[in-house]
């Protein structure tokens, strides 16, 4: 089988939501990795399209170029879908669609590595608007805090409704911070923090943080952490202009 068929083939289960198709497809050494750099292998990237298409129930996958790479093919395209915080229905106001590209390593017939690079954004905007909206309803009523919601999970751990905790730059599968169960997040407000402590931190403290947070397992961060570390992520990412 051709390397082009077997990620056309990858590609159907995805738009699909064929888990068992997926797998078949799957080498026993499997790997994910999302826009972060983090990875993960099965069976826990099993579970963790499991959870993504629980709130991504449209999720889709729209390829308009192959490229061969030696073993490996090249997909540009786009990707989307809507979200859906778990206990609710899907809404024309969450759906979010993006430019993404992957990169799949096929080996015997078998896709041996699907890595993504895309924008995240796009889903977090709708995670956390849909969390805003939650979180005025619950409180109005109730006073109370609302129940969790789990956000796409592949590591282990879950979070409360609202978090955007996905990984890939399509939201696709990923892991969690460790539990905050019943515990309402401010996305929002983590992130103008994390925004602000990171405004005059020099490039050389910059990447110091950022490798320590790096460091540590992912489902180990806290709330403030992660947040802090995408930020890191982002203000490392940016090139500074070169003086004439």
């Amino acid at each position: 089988m051709m390397n082009s068929d077997v990620v056309d083939k990858f590609v159907d289960r995805i738009n699909a939501h064929d888990i068992e198709g997926l797998i078949s497809l799957m080498s026993p050494d499997h790997v994910f990795v999302d826009s972060l750099g983090e990875k993960a292998t099965r069976p826990a990237i099993e579970s963790g399209w499991r959870q993504y298409f629980a709130i991504v129930p449209d999720y889709w996958v729209k390829v308009d170029r192959l490229v061969p790479d030696e073993s490996a093919m090249i997909l540009f395209g786009r990707a989307g879908g809507t979200y859906v915080a778990a206990g609710g229905v899907p809404q024309a106001q969450n759906k979010w669609e993006t430019p993404a590209v992957w990169r799949a390593e096929i080996r015997d017939g078998k896709v041996s590595e699907w890595r993504i690079y895309a924008d995240n954004e796009p889903i977090r905007a709708k995670m956390r608007t849909s969390s805003a909206q939650l979180d005025t309803v619950t409180h109005g009523q109730t006073g109370e805090k609302a129940g969790a919601h789990t956000a796409g999970q592949m590591k282990g751990g879950s979070k409360a409704h609202g978090t955007d905790r996905t990984r890939g730059p399509t939201g696709a599968p990923g892991g969690s911070p460790k539990d905050t169960s019943q515990e309402v997040v401010d996305w929002k407000k983590l992130e103008e923090e994390a925004r602000k402590k990171l405004e005059h931190l020099s490039p050389q403290k910059a990447q110091e943080r950022y490798d320590f947070l790096s460091s540590k397992p992912i489902t180990e961060l806290t709330d403030s952490e992660y947040e802090e570390r995408l930020r890191l992520a982002e203000k490392l990412s940016q090139k500074p202009n070169k003086k004439k």
